[in-house]
């Protein structure tokens, strides 16, 4: 419960800052589904991208699986995200993260490492659409302590300066 207030306040925070006329800062917020290949279960999160300079975002995230296959999870946490390709069409980033792991029922696991809360780090790539107010994007993530892969497929939906700046998405950069 505490980690979906702290997401919210961050949603919020982050809201408010984008919506300031001077602000340059520009924030999406999006939405995504998840597919973890080792266990092959479905999940679904939502994030924000903060855009901090040309090259980085924060990302705060929550991903929730609900037990479509045989493993409740939540996922609360925040990813760095570097894009090398920033005036480009579509942008690639790496990306690195830091999550809060709620493991529902880790009890029907008998290895070492599931436990109920824990702390997960991830690494991975992805790609992202530089311009315009929907940008879909897709993440191939593996999470070293478990060494679970999974693919995120999304949009992120930016407000306010993305309207008024682009005359054609499909063609202005924003940077």
């Amino acid at each position: 419960m505490k980690t979906k207030l702290i997401f919210t306040v961050l949603c919020f925070v982050s809201l408010f800052l984008g919506a300031q006329k001077e602000s340059k800062q520009i924030f999406g917020y999006g939405a995504e589904v998840i597919y973890n290949m080792p266990v092959q279960s479905l999940g679904f999160g939502l994030r924000v991208h903060a855009k901090i300079n040309e090259n980085w975002f924060l990302s705060p995230q929550l991903s929730y699986f609900p037990g479509i296959s045989n493993t409740v999870e939540l996922y609360a946490g925040l990813g760095i995200n570097y894009n090398l390709t920033p005036k480009e069409k579509w942008g690639a980033y790496p990306t690195v993260g830091a999550f809060y792991n709620r493991f529902y029922n880790h009890t029907d696991y008998t290895n070492d490492i599931a436990k109920l809360n824990s702390f997960a780090p991830d690494l991975g790539f992805g790609v992202v659409k530089n311009a315009g107010c929907m940008r879909p994007f897709a993440e191939l993530k593996l999470n070293p302590v478990w060494m679970e892969s999974n693919i995120r497929i999304g949009a992120i939906f930016y407000i306010g300066e993305c309207y008024k700046k682009l005359i054609c998405p499909a063609y202005t950069s924003l940077w």
